[in-house]
């Protein structure tokens, strides 16, 4: 049984991740994935469109050009679209895994450039989907503090080159950083963790609710940022929670 205060953090966390599922341009609203061709690609609502918009959009909204590396967009309707929140009629686009994307927005749609292993593509939210309302609220096992566990961060002293699938099913070359180690059930286990640009700790693994062939590379856990590393101390005098809890309550009396 869970003690009160990491039964609420858990609760509190769970409602979060069905918020965020819930947001506007999240997961549930998502609508669309194609993949241009080189050369001119039609947006709209037709269903002979190369890039098909929901069924309350224009007809025809324009196109993207696409040279095999770089997509433009030109808006051929005479509708207020925006790329970042500046009116345009055509734009040179900016994809998913540029510092800035050029996304793309009219009414309640928006859409953005991807670049995957697979090729170069359009993924499409639309915001008036009911799905953002009407999907059923996720079923969670029970909490259990022990499953709880303290982990000690290693890193390589050169990182580790490891085959990963992306999330379409792509073999990719991933290099791991380093790996944690923590003990379950009597076992030592350990797993291999890629360091995030914001020095996140990031791990992926696999488990027997793999096997849905409709999201291929697995399980992931995203870490709190580690502020700083300190090569000079061992594992072993690393503070817990206990102790910072120790700490609070001498401070309190």
């Amino acid at each position: 049984m869970a003690n009160n205060d990491y039964e609420n953090s858990v609760l509190k966390w769970r409602q979060e991740v069905d918020n965020n599922l819930r947001r506007e341009n999240g997961w549930l609203a998502l609508a669309g994935l194609f993949w241009l061709r080189k050369g001119t690609n039609i947006i709209g609502s037709d269903p002979e469109s190369d890039i098909r918009l929901p069924k309350r959009a224009l007809g025809r909204l324009g196109t993207f050009e696409f040279d095999g590396n770089n997509v433009t967009l030109n808006v051929e309707a005479n509708l207020a679209v925006e790329v970042n929140g500046v009116a345009a009629t055509s734009a040179l686009l900016d994809a998913d895994q540029e510092d800035v994307p050029s996304f793309i927005t009219f009414h309640d749609v928006r859409m953005v450039v991807v670049r995957r292993s697979k090729g170069v593509g359009i993924r499409i939210w639309d915001n008036s989907r009911e799905e953002r309302q009407m999907f059923p609220p996720r079923q969670w096992y029970p909490v259990k503090e022990e499953f709880r566990l303290p982990a000690t961060y290693s890193r390589y002293e050169t990182p580790k080159i490891v085959k990963m699938p992306d999330i379409l099913g792509a073999i990719l070359d991933e290099p791991m950083q380093g790996y944690v180690t923590f003990q379950l059930g009597g076992r030592k286990n350990q797993l291999m963790v890629e360091e995030l640009p914001d020095r996140r700790l990031f791990i992926q693994f696999m488990d027997l609710t793999n096997g849905s062939p409709t999201y291929p590379s697995g399980l992931a856990l995203r870490f709190a940022r580690v502020k700083g590393y300190r090569p000079d101390k061992l594992p072993t005098d690393v503070d817990t929670i206990d102790t910072v809890r120790a700490i609070y309550a001498g401070a309190r009396r």
